[in-house]
């Protein structure tokens, strides 16, 4: 069994067992495409059905419209770069501001 087929189980289980699901998450975009792929393939329509989001933009999010909860990746790598070049071997704590790109998996927009 592949990963996208655990991917359609798992998600056919979650669905099968919550008669009210409002929404899914992926926390990774790494099965994003999948939980899609899946949700749809079970018949639901999304958002009317089930909403749908994720963690992280990436290239094909806006033409499924999936919204995302966008991280400043580039930055936040850049900035790990520097404190690590700056001061080896201390910890810091850093915080960054994500964005909520709205799409429409989890509803109107606008």
């Amino acid at each position: 069994m592949d990963a996208d087929e655990h991917v359609a189980d798992g998600v056919g289980a979650l669905v099968g067992r919550n008669a009210r699901l409002d929404a899914i998450v992926c926390l990774t975009g790494r099965r994003t495409v999948a939980v899609h792929s899946a949700l749809t393939g079970r018949g639901l329509a999304i958002p009317d059905d089930i909403g749908f989001l994720t963690m992280d933009d990436f290239v094909r999010a806006p033409t499924l419209g999936i919204t995302v909860i966008a991280q400043p990746s580039y930055r936040m790598g850049q900035r790990a770069e520097e404190l690590i070049v700056e001061n080896p071997g201390e910890s810091a704590r850093l915080t960054f501001e994500p964005t909520l790109v709205a799409r429409a998996s989890c509803g109107e927009i606008g």
